[in-house]
């Protein structure tokens, strides 16, 4: 079940990452110690993350990295996507 991060709490959308990191990892059919592994951090790291205790960001950056999903940051805050819609914010209403 995916959500609507706009309209989600943080920890709403912290269970979702955490749901589509188990996933990913599951669809790789990777352990969670082979997880742990790839991403420089010890299994227990990855069991505490996926049974919802929190995580760091870098830890967060780290099973990202595991997962090889790293690229998926770049969506986050790209400043090529905040020129275009800038730009088409000027279209809709011109900027005085």
């Amino acid at each position: 079940m995916n959500i609507e991060f706009r309209v989600a709490s943080n920890e709403q959308i912290e269970t979702e990452l955490v749901r589509r990191i188990k996933r990913d990892r599951v669809a790789q059919g990777l352990k969670q110690t082979k997880l742990a592994k790839l991403a420089g951090v010890v299994r227990r790291t990855v069991s505490s993350v996926e049974h919802g205790k929190g995580a760091s960001l870098t830890t967060f950056i780290a099973l990202l990295r595991g997962l090889d999903a790293v690229r998926e940051l770049e969506r986050i805050h790209h400043p090529e996507r905040h020129v275009v819609i800038e730009l088409e914010l000027r279209q809709v209403a011109p900027l005085s």
